[in-house]
C-alpha cells in the first residue's frame, strides 16, 4: 500500500511539475515574441526614418537644361540612355534604336558634388536635348541654342569627320545662335569626345582635342561606354554645367590635359569652388531654375 501511495505521489508531483515546465517554457515563448515584434517595430521606424531622410535628402534642387549637337551617330542617344532615368531607359527601349529624327527631351537625376567647401551633394535635375545631327533639321534647332542652359558638342573620337564638323559647323552655329548671347552663363558651352569603340584606333588624339578646345576656351571633357564612377568624365562635365548654369564660379587656371593650360573663369578644371550670388556677368541664366520643377519643352520657346 505504501509503495502504491509513493508511486501515486510521484506521478502527481511528476505532472505538476512538467506543467510547471511547460508554462516556464510558454513563459519565455511569449517573451521572446514579444522582444522580436518590439525589433521588428523599431526596425520599420528606424527604416522609415532612414527612407524620411533620403527622400529628403534627394530632392531636386535645381535643373539645368542641356542640348546636346553633333554629327549623326556620334553617340548622343547613347549619352542620354546611361544618364536618363530607370522610367527614361524605359521609354527608350520600348521606342527601339535608330537615328534621331526630331529634338527629344531626356531626363536625367544625379548626386553632384557642387560646393567642395561644405562636401554636400546636391541632386540636380538635367533635362536632355538629343537633337538629330542630319543637315535638314538644323533649323528646328535654332530656337533651343538661345534658351537651353548648356550646350555640349559632340564627336567620335574614332572619326577625325565628327570632329572636323564640330569644329566647323556645329562650333558655327552655337557662335551664331549662342555664343554671343548676353544671358548665357559664362562656359556653358563645351565639348565632348565620345569614346563609341574602345578597341578602334583613335582617329583624334585626346591631346590634339584639348588643346584646341582650350585655344578657343572652351571646356573639354571625354567619356566612354564603361566610364563610371566619381571621376567619369560625363559626371565632370555635369559637374561643371551645374556650377555655371545655378550660380557657382570658380578663379583658377582650366587644364583640359597635361600641358594644356589656359586661364578660364568658371572652368572645372581644378582650383576652389565657391557658391556665388549668381553668374559672372550678373544676370540670370536662361535654360536654369533653382527649386524648382523640370521645365516642358513649350516652357522653352
Amino acid at each position: 500500500m505504501l509503495e502504491a501511495a509513493g508511486l501515486a505521489l510521484g506521478a502527481f508531483a511528476g505532472l505538476r511539475l512538467g506543467a510547471a515546465a511547460r508554462d516556464e517554457v510558454a513563459s519565455h515563448e511569449h517573451e521572446d515574441e514579444a522582444a522580436q515584434l518590439e525589433n521588428s517595430a523599431g526596425s520599420r521606424r528606424n527604416s522609415r526614418t532612414k527612407l524620411l531622410a533620403k527622400g529628403r535628402a534627394r530632392q531636386v534642387e535645381g535643373v539645368v537644361t542641356v542640348m546636346l549637337v553633333g554629327e549623326a551617330g556620334v553617340g548622343k542617344t547613347q549619352l542620354c540612355a546611361r544618364l536618363a532615368t530607370e522610367r527614361e531607359q524605359a521609354q527608350m527601349a520600348l521606342e527601339g534604336r535608330g537615328p534621331t529624327i526630331a529634338p527629344t527631351w531626356r531626363r536625367a537625376e544625379c548626386d553632384l558634388l557642387l560646393d567642395e567647401e561644405h562636401a554636400d551633394e546636391t541632386r540636380l535635375c538635367f533635362q536632355l536635348l538629343d537633337t538629330p545631327g542630319r543637315r535638314c533639321f538644323a533649323e528646328l534647332l535654332v530656337p533651343f541654342y538661345r534658351t537651353c542652359g548648356a550646350l555640349v558638342l559632340v564627336f567620335d573620337v574614332g572619326s577625325a569627320a565628327s570632329y572636323a564638323e564640330m569644329q566647323r559647323t556645329w562650333l558655327e552655329r552655337a557662335r551664331k545662335y549662342r555664343l554671343h548671347a548676353s544671358r548665357q552663363a559664362p562656359a556653358s558651352t563645351v565639348v565632348l569626345a565620345h569614346v563609341l569603340d574602345e578597341r578602334a584606333e583613335r582617329e583624334v588624339t585626346r591631346r590634339d582635342a584639348a588643346s584646341w578646345c582650350a585655344g578657343h576656351s572652351l571646356p573639354y571633357f571625354e567619356t566612354h561606354a564603361k566610364d563610371t564612377g566619381a571621376n567619369s568624365g560625363w559626371r565632370k562635365m555635369l559637374v561643371h554645367l551645374g556650377r555655371t548654369n545655378l550660380g557657382y564660379k570658380v578663379e583658377s587656371t582650366y587644364a583640359a590635359t597635361p600641358g594644356v593650360r589656359r586661364s578660364l573663369t568658371a572652368a572645372s578644371g581644378g582650383g576652389s569652388f565657391k557658391r556665388a550670388l549668381g553668374p559672372a556677368n550678373g544676370a540670370t541664366p536662361v535654360g536654369s531654375f533653382k527649386l524648382g520643377g523640370a521645365p516642358t519643352p513649350g516652357e522653352l520657346h
